[in-house]
C-alpha cells in the first residue's frame, strides 16, 4: 500500500523546550541522550532522511548532463542549492560566507577540506587582481548558480511528480 504525501514527506526536526527538559532533569536526574542542532547536524539528518525515503537518488537524476568538463558531480551542486535553500539564504552571494567556506557543511556535499580551503580548481585565479582569500570555498557562487540553472523544467517536473505522487 503506498504511503499518503503526508506520511511520505513527514520529516519531523527537533523544537526546544528548556522548561521540560529542567523538569525531567529534575524528575528523573538522569537523560537518555542530548542531540546538538547545529546546521552540519540538521543537514546531515535531512541528507539522511532522503536516502531514507528513496529521495536521494531522484536528486541524482537531475543532472542535466552539460558539463563540459565534469571535475565535480553535479549531485554535489544540487547538496548545495538545498542547503541554500533550507537555510533561507535569499540571495547567492551569501552562499559563499555561509555555506561554501564552512568545511563542515561542504563534507556533507562531498567537498574535501582541501576543496574548502583552497578550491576545486585553479580556474580564473591567475586572473585576479586581488589577493585570493585565505579560505577559497568549495565553489565559486556564480559556478553554483551556472549549474542549477541548467536543470531543465521537464527534469523539475519529473521530479516533483516522482515525489509528490500520492
Amino acid at each position: 500500500m503506498q504511503n499518503t504525501l503526508i506520511e511520505r514527506l513527514f520529516w519531523h526536526t527537533a523544537e526546544r523546550d528548556d522548561a521540560k527538559v529542567a523538569d525531567h532533569l529534575f524528575s528523573h536526574k538522569e537523560m537518555d541522550t542530548v542531540y546538538t542542532l547545529d546546521e552540519a547536524t540538521l543537514f546531515d539528518f535531512f541528507f539522511h532522511y532522503l536516502r531514507e525515503i528513496d529521495v536521494f537518488c531522484l536528486l541524482e537524476d537531475l543532472d542535466p548532463q552539460a558539463q563540459k568538463r565534469e571535475n565535480i558531480p553535479f549531485l554535489q551542486f544540487v547538496l548545495v542549492y538545498l542547503m541554500k535553500v533550507i537555510g533561507s539564504i535569499p540571495k547567492m552571494e551569501p552562499v559563499w560566507e555561509l555555506l561554501l567556506t564552512d568545511e563542515l557543511l561542504m563534507g556533507l556535499c562531498g567537498f574535501n577540506a582541501y576543496q574548502v580551503k583552497n578550491g576545486s580548481c585553479e580556474r580564473g585565479t591567475k586572473l585576479r587582481k586581488r589577493p585570493l582569500p585565505e579560505v577559497r570555498g568549495s565553489i565559486c557562487v556564480d559556478t553554483l548558480a551556472n549549474q542549477i540553472v541548467k536543470i531543465t523544467p521537464r527534469r523539475l517536473e519529473n521530479f516533483s511528480t516522482i515525489v509528490f505522487r500520492d
